[in-house]
This record gives structure tokens, sequence and C-alpha cells, in this order.
């Protein structure tokens, strides 16, 4: 975010500098390179033990639901 005010207020100043017609030429704008946030490899440990936990209350609560009875066939 901050990024992306400093390219704008250098981008505004150019334009004031050409527009007020102040002698020589304007400062060059730097470029800011934005951080990249990137996710680490897999999921970690706590995230398994949820999903398996979980996995496990749907299967229990399956056990009652009439949509998930195997048929009487």
């Amino acid at each position: 975010m901050q990024a992306a005010q400093l390219a704008y207020l250098q981008n505004l100043h150019q334009l004031l500098w050409i527009g007020l017609r102040i002698k020589g030429t304007p400062p060059k704008a730097v470029p800011v390179k934005a951080p990249t946030y990137t996710r680490p490899g897999g999921p970690s440990q706590q995230e398994q033990q949820r999903a398996q936990a979980h996995q496990a209350r749907l299967a229990r609560l399956r056990k009652f639901s009439p949509s998930h009875q195997p048929s009487a066939d």
C-alpha cells in the first residue's frame, strides 16, 4: 500500500513540476519494490490435525444422517 502511495506522490510531483513550469528537469522517480508474500511449503502439522478432527466429526454426524445411510437392498 505504501509503495502505491509513494509511486502516486512521485507521479504527482513530476506532473506539478511540469505544470508549474519549474526550470530544470524533474527529479527521477525511483520505483519502489513491493514486497511479495508467499505461503510456506505445505500445510502445517496443526492444520493437518484440525482437518483430521473435522473429518472424524463429519463421519460421526453422517452416521445418523438418512441421506448417507447405505441402501437397504
